[in-house]
């Protein structure tokens, strides 16, 4: 057999087990085909592919970026290149990696369409339509294109144009579930009305086989059946929604507070004292953290509304840094990195963070950062940055567990879908939030969802005035600003307060019950 004949079987082969989700057989041939022919740039591609399929992009991304070293005029190696780097919040690498594939092979659907998702990311939503427009242009079959179509529509708030893309997308795919779930997720139901049954029917058919694809389905039918006030058939889909979910990744809780401890031991009030940086910053961030639907988007929505703060949305960037040294050091946990951190290598994560700050589309000096986990780093925060504001947003805690327990997240949420982890997990955060109260004293502001619906003004006010602004009343009118909210609370922002999510736990608590005990087991006193 002729060598270029034997190495294509081979890499057919290699897609074949992907294809068939056998990534362990698929891994053994492409090492082995690296091995006989180590300058097989497809075999580099597909390596780094298969590792980002597995979630691995620390090993994907070298692996793919070789393809291209070796083969530099292959759009779809670039394309692969770009989805790692947004897979790992490196928008901006994503979008250069973009551009090459488009550059490269104009007549791509793919990476036009991959292009667009990003230009939304980054904030300019009229540029990310039209290159979804051009994707499908190119190929009008494309229900990817359409989809994505639909989703860069909602970010402006124009669900008619969004709801119309969806229906695009199930015409050219009739069993594309997240088009079938973003339907409903885009309109508030008030009857069952031929999208419910739609999805209901795929639902019941043995035409979707796929786990994450029924789990689409799952969720937004609960929220369907939640919007018509049927919280019995909403419960149902729900939990099945989550116990199905859960099934498709492991994870310990204890793994998760056992670092919260670490933490908790590692950052005292005489760590961060020593280890303080002098240096203001400018921009000068804004951190808004706490659990995920918590109001954090509310906070920055009004926060941005003023004319002197630019709303950046949730920022991967401080994560990644830390991330970056715990890998650096080839250890396995933050608290390895902590005891050996040295002055140079937080002004180098503060330059890193400042960095990417100074490159956004902006010149205001207020720069909000509305990551939630943030809070794990609040101690790192202070380092880093002494003169940043930090916002803790809390809520209720069956009524945040509650409306995490009903989203799909983007991203390292795991324990969000089982309800004792999450009550656990958010006992956890609720101790580290009391630990960085007591290390630093005076330093961060509460913000109580409760407070925030029952009186706006006030605790608007109490906002501007600790983040060093004067008064505007656009503030106020915070759901008429018009910018990107890439989270779960986009369309909420877009709406006037509104007080129906408060206690909105109380017609589950029942159903609520493992979550509830877990909560009362700590035996701290309610929110200051």
């Amino acid at each position: 057999m002729k060598k270029d004949q034997a190495l294509n079987q081979a890499l057919k082969q290699a897609v074949d087990l992907m294809n068939a989700e056998q990534f362990v057989k698929a891994e053994m041939v492409l090492n082995t085909i690296l091995t006989h022919y180590p300058k097989t740039s497809d075999a580099y591609n597909l390596l780094g592919t298969l590792y980002h399929q597995t979630g691995k992009n620390q090993i994907a991304l070298p692996l793919v970026e070789k393809a291209i070293k070796l083969n530099n005029k292959k759009s779809y190696y670039y394309n692969n290149l770009g989805n790692i780097h947004r897979e790992m919040g490196e928008n901006k690498n994503a979008a250069l990696a973009f551009r090459r594939a488009v550059k490269i092979n104009p007549e791509s659907a793919p990476a036009r369409s991959n292009l667009g998702n990003m230009y939304v990311a980054l904030g300019d939503v009229d540029k990310g339509i039209r290159e979804q427009k051009k994707a499908i242009q190119i190929r009008p079959d494309y229900h990817l294109g359409h989809f994505n179509l639909g989703n860069a529509y909602l970010e402006k708030g124009m669900k008619d144009e969004a709801i119309a893309c969806y229906r695009r997308a199930i015409d050219v795919d009739p069993t594309y579930a997240k088009a079938y779930r973003n339907i409903v997720e885009s309109q508030k139901l008030k009857t069952v009305n031929s999208d419910i049954t739609a999805l209901e029917d795929l639902l019941r058919s043995d035409k979707v086989k796929d786990v994450d694809d029924r789990v689409q389905l799952l969720f937004g039918a609960a929220k369907a059946y939640n919007d018509l006030k049927d919280t019995a058939t909403s419960w149902k889909y729900l939990k099945e929604g989550n116990d199905l979910h859960r099934t498709t990744y492991d994870y310990d809780v204890e793994v998760d507070l056992s670092l919260m401890e670490d933490l908790k031991r590692s950052i005292t009030a005489e760590y961060i004292e020593e280890n303080k940086r002098e240096t203001k910053s400018s921009p000068s961030p804004i951190f808004i953290l706490g659990m995920p639907r918590s109001g954090t988007s509310l906070v920055e929505q009004i926060l941005a509304s003023h004319p002197k703060i630019y709303g950046a949305g949730e920022l991967y960037f401080f994560e990644l840094l830390v991330h970056h040294k715990v890998k650096q050091g080839k250890l396995i946990h933050l608290r390895d990195v902590l005891p050996n951190l040295q002055s140079q290598d937080f002004e180098e994560f503060a330059k890193f963070y400042s960095g990417h700050l100074k490159a956004l589309p902006t010149k205001a000096k207020l720069i909000t950062d509305k990551m939630p986990r943030n809070f794990l780093y609040v101690g790192l925060i202070k380092i880093l940055f002494p003169d940043a504001k930090i916002i803790h947003c809390r809520r209720q805690p069956e009524d945040s567990c509650l409306s995490i327990y009903k989203k799909i997240f983007v991203g390292n949420q795991k324990f969000a879908y089982k309800l004792t982890e999450l009550g656990q997990f958010y006992n956890g955060y609720l101790d580290l939030m009391d630990h960085w109260h007591t290390v630093m004293p005076g330093d961060i502001l509460d913000v109580q969802y409760e407070e925030m619906v029952d009186n706006t003004e006030a605790q608007t006010r109490r906002l501007l005035e600790y983040c060093g602004v004067d008064w505007h009343d656009d503030c106020l009118n915070f759901h008429k600003t018009q910018r990107v909210v890439r989270t779960a609370s986009s369309d909420q922002v877009r709406q006037p307060i509104y007080k129906s999510s408060v206690d909105a736990w109380k017609q589950y608590e029942q159903q609520l019950v493992p979550l509830t005990e877990a909560l009362n087991s700590r035996k701290t006193s309610n929110p200051k």
